[in-house]
């Protein structure tokens, strides 16, 4: 978890899109709980740095 939290607060807002894009071409679903819980964790640890 703590890697996981390394590599969301380096990501800028851009480059998360950009990885989140990238996520969806790899198995496109309506239902991405994955790409939910990584917005979750980057918004929850990025107010954390502020």
């Amino acid at each position: 978890m703590d890697l996981l939290k390394e590599i969301l607060i380096t990501f800028s807002s851009k480059k998360k899109k950009e990885f989140e894009k990238f996520l969806v071409r790899k198995r496109p679903s309506d239902d991405r709980r994955d790409i939910t819980v990584l917005d979750e964790l980057f918004q929850y640890y990025n107010s954390l740095e502020k």
